[in-house]
């Protein structure tokens, strides 16, 4: 029975170009977990995972591991690669039939053929974000894109999923019918697929902007789900932006880039677009808000609660003709009013900055919009 009789079941009872050098990814095929490398279109056996239809397969937060879940079951398994050996990691109520991580923010996301739901890592409670309005298959975050991509069998359709909303704008057709898995290559920027295909499932490569799909190689397997490693990137959940113009006609933006894992200590910010020259500094607190033109100022503060400021050696800069300024954090000392803390796995940390500026020949302060950080 493929996988495609399988989805049947679970939707019942639920009402190219040449390729490129590649990272090697993982798949499952049966029972059993399989490397394969789209590079040169080859697809190994690693050895059995003991379950049955494990049709999930996705990178987690702080795990050297691949995390699935079978067809119609709620656990959720951890997977070591070397071995193919499964452990059970914990139970949801959700029957997922696809997780992926989104790197850059460390959120998991969860489909159950129909509904799009955030996952808490360590807990595995599932939030509902909402319902697709079609039938979901595989589905990936691509971290360079900052989107997440699924495939329905529906129409053999490519499309893309809002974060906020769960609802699926339909990209394109892939021509290839039954693409079980996904992977973000992060090493060539590259999104591919496997497909079960009946006994003849394929390595494909994906291309986003349209969804057409081109066969790299026959593997002569029914794959049930790919995954693999990718790499922590940008941090982009902003908020309360975008911020007051300033003296150079733009808004000063804040961006994150690096691990929002604690134990990688691993953080840099960044803010854009200020006036030449000018001195200012970060901002951070546990707590967001909206304050108008506090102190005179011609800007609006983003947070609100127990403010703390990076004023320290070398933290107060100015800048330049690049008009930036960049602070990489230390986790272990983040500022408060009454002194640092520690940032501790599972907090989230909201971030601004304060500058000078000039307004009408006058000298004033604004600020940047916000970035929240959830830390894992």
């Amino acid at each position: 029975m493929t996988i495609r009789s399988l989805l049947c079941l679970a939707s019942a009872s639920l009402l190219l170009t040449p390729w490129v050098e590649a990272q090697v990814a993982f798949a499952t095929a049966g029972s059993d977990l399989v490397e394969v490398d789209f590079g040169t279109g080859t697809a190994t056996p690693i050895g059995s995972t003991g379950l049955s239809n494990p049709i999930t397969l996705s990178s987690w937060p702080n795990s050297d591991e691949l995390f699935v879940s079978e067809l119609l079951a709620t656990e959720i398994y951890s997977v070591n690669v070397t071995t193919a050996a499964a452990t059970l990691f914990g139970s949801t109520t959700i029957a997922f039939g696809g997780l992926t991580l989104n790197e850059d923010t460390g959120r998991v996301y969860g489909h159950d053929f129909f509904r799009l739901y955030e996952v808490d890592p360590v807990t595995l409670n599932a939030t509902l974000v909402g319902d697709s309005g079609t039938q979901l298959y595989s589905m990936e975050y691509h971290q360079s894109l900052g989107r997440l991509f699924a495939y329905s069998l529906a129409g053999d359709t490519f499309l893309e999923l809002d974060m906020a909303s769960g609802a699926a704008t339909p990209i394109g057709t892939t021509g290839v019918f039954g693409i079980t898995g996904m992977w973000y290559d992060p090493a060539t920027d590259a999104l591919y697929g496997v497909t079960d295909q009946n006994g003849n499932g394929s390595l494909v490569r994906i291309d986003p902007a349209t969804g057409a799909a081109t066969v790299i190689q026959a593997t002569g397997l029914n794959f049930l789900a790919l995954g693999g490693f990718g790499e922590p990137g940008l941090i982009k959940a902003n908020f309360c932006g975008p911020a007051a113009v300033n003296s150079t006609g733009l808004s000063a933006s804040i961006s994150g880039f690096g691990s929002s894992v604690v134990l990688e200590n691993d953080v840099t910010l960044a803010v854009d677009d200020l006036p030449g020259n000018a001195f200012g500094f970060f901002i951070t607190s546990r707590t967001q808000g909206f304050v108008a033109n506090p102190a005179g100022s011609s800007g609006n503060l983003c947070l609100a609660g127990a403010i703390g400021r990076f004023v320290g050696p070398g933290q107060i800069q100015n800048s330049g003709t690049a008009r930036r300024i960049t602070i990489t954090l230390d986790l272990m000392m983040q500022p408060t009013p009454t002194g640092f803390v520690a940032i501790q796995a599972g907090e989230s940390w909201s971030f601004s900055s304060w500058y000078r500026d000039t307004l009408g020949g006058a000298t004033t302060s604004n600020f940047s919009d916000g970035l929240e950080v959830t830390f894992l």
